[in-house]
């Protein structure tokens, strides 16, 4: 009883989520779910827990957070945000499934600010952002599929421009809307403008936020 309070005095709930370290074991809790697991099973993070100290990690596992959902077939999803800094972190995917375990690395250096199962649930959509100043916000989408968390918005230089722009982790425009429009169909609305720089996007923004609708198949 004295070694688990002392764990938890160790490692407090941070954000909505709480991660403790128990030895070798991972636990990622919430409201509705939690999963502990040990570490080795997660090869991002145990990879990049392996170079601190104790007193280290316990300063990292203080900074990280998640967030869950779960599938019609009962797999939990966490979207892990790790190694963060001032507002941006390093991203994975976490998928539980009975005894099963999968993980993939996302993107780094972002912050994840939106996401949405197709409607059949077989695919996952993740919106990240990189803030520029305080008042722009870039963009870029991920497709992958539920089942073994395969990245299905690969770049791909015959898609198109902005297919690139939108997928192709650039970070170049502001999303003002993504979602699924059936279940191997996004539809993305950006801003209308032929240049984005930081100067446009703001007047964008405070004038005419004219804008331009896009859809991306994945089947």
């Amino acid at each position: 009883m004295l070694i688990t309070l002392l764990l938890i005095l160790l490692f407090p709930v941070s954000h909505d989520y709480a991660f403790e370290q128990y030895s070798k074991t991972f636990t990622i809790a919430s409201d509705t779910h939690k999963l502990s697991v040990p570490i080795q099973q997660i090869p991002d993070l145990n990879n990049y827990f392996s170079s601190y100290s104790s007193s280290e990690k316990a300063v990292e596992l203080k900074r990280i957070h998640a967030e869950s959902f779960e599938t019609k077939d009962h797999s939990i999803f966490f979207i892990i945000s790790y190694n963060c800094g001032n507002k941006r972190c390093d991203n994975l995917l976490l998928k539980q499934k009975g005894d099963s375990l999968q993980s993939t690395f996302l993107i780094e250096s972002s912050i994840v600010t939106n996401f949405l199962l197709s409607p059949d649930h077989s695919k996952l959509l993740i919106q990240f952002g990189r803030n520029e100043g305080n008042l722009v916000l870039r963009s870029s989408l991920a497709v992958l599929r539920t089942d073994d968390l395969a990245l299905l918005s690969s770049p791909s230089t015959n898609r198109g421009f902005y297919y690139e722009t939108i997928f192709g982790q650039s970070f170049t425009l502001p999303l003002y809307k993504s979602t699924w429009i059936d279940s191997s169909t996004v539809e993305v609305t950006i801003p209308d403008l032929k240049h984005v720089s930081y100067e446009q996007l703001l007047a964008w923004q405070s004038e005419s936020q004219k804008k331009k609708t896009l859809s991306f198949s994945f089947p």
